[in-house]
């Protein structure tokens, strides 16, 4: 068994976070997200209900959600993370890849991860609707 080449970007976030667990997916709507949003170097959400997910719960919250640019030298993208990190968003997406959500435990990362996965197809859906280009 070999482990994942992305390795150094989980230990990274158990290194900084003390967090028990990691889940790292690669779905259609974090990497549609990523990609739209990549050049900020974030995803801004606000004001989607279930942001609560992370504990936040004032009205109309608003979350930074970081990205990170997806090179092919993996240590250059854990150097990155540092620098990225908020206590109170607990994932980073890799643009064009995928997300890495985290938590106390597994049952905390999964929540996680599930209520990223929901807003990234709610903010999708919305710039539809919108029409949105950059």
């Amino acid at each position: 068994m070999k482990p994942s080449a992305e390795t150094l970007i989980h230990c990274e976030i158990y290194r900084l976070t003390g967090c028990g667990a990691v889940f790292h997916v690669h779905t259609v709507f974090n990497n549609l997200i990523s990609e739209f949003f990549g050049a900020d170097g974030h995803v801004p959400i606000q004001g989607i209900e279930l942001i609560k997910a992370f504990n936040i719960w004032e009205e109309n919250a608003e979350i930074r959600v970081p990205v990170l640019p997806n090179f092919a030298d993996i240590p250059s993208i854990a150097e990155l993370v540092p620098g990225v990190l908020d206590a109170n968003v607990p994932g980073i997406l890799l643009r064009n890849h995928g997300i890495y959500a985290w938590g106390k435990d597994a049952f905390e990362a999964k929540r996680h991860l599930e209520a990223f996965e929901f807003l990234f197809e709610v903010m999708y859906r919305q710039l539809l609707l919108k029409g949105a280009t950059k």
